[in-house]
């Protein structure tokens, strides 16, 4: 190499390589850690309600009318011990009905029926509007499966073909 280097010839480097390595790297770094905050809001921003499986709209405005909830989301977690119930509350006076009944989720293949509360279930204070609140039921036995497709129960509230991811 030094034979090269006297000749006037340097090795070629890497291109991230000299002077401006560190802040190239933090930008990159940085970019990265936006884009993977970015993906994660926007996968857990409450929305609309899951789509049915029958993409039944109706009946989705009917049940949030009822209850005063938006089902966002029913999601196994845990190892697949605990159903996660995400709900936004749409009006706050009827949303209390999931403080005063737990809802109930019913598998539409097996008719498996999952209520436990995870911990219990209360919440200190008032539900408030648009706001997003978790519920983790026990999935006793492995009965709700991912892809399937649950009813939620609240009172006399029926949302049907609700898929499980």
């Amino acid at each position: 190499m030094r034979h090269l280097a006297s000749a006037g010839w340097e090795p070629m480097r890497a291109p991230w390589s000299g002077r401006l390595r560190w802040p190239r790297r933090a930008l990159i770094v940085g970019g990265a850690v936006a884009l993977m905050m970015a993906a994660t809001l926007w996968m857990l921003w409450p929305g609309t309600s899951p789509p049915a499986a029958d993409g039944s709209a109706a009946a989705s405005l009917r049940f949030e009318r009822e209850t005063g909830i938006r089902v966002v989301r029913v999601a196994l977690t845990a190892g697949d011990g605990l159903v996660d119930l995400r709900y936004q509350v749409i009006d706050p006076d009827r949303a209390d009905v999931v403080h005063t009944e737990p809802p109930l989720l019913r598998d539409e293949r097996t008719g498996a029926v999952v209520g436990t509360p995870f911990m219990g279930h209360s919440r200190m204070g008032e539900p408030k509007a648009g706001y997003s609140y978790p519920l983790l039921l026990v999935n006793e036995q492995g009965s709700i499966e991912r892809g399937s497709s649950v009813s939620v129960l609240i009172g006399d509230s029926i949302l049907e073909h609700v898929v499980v991811q």
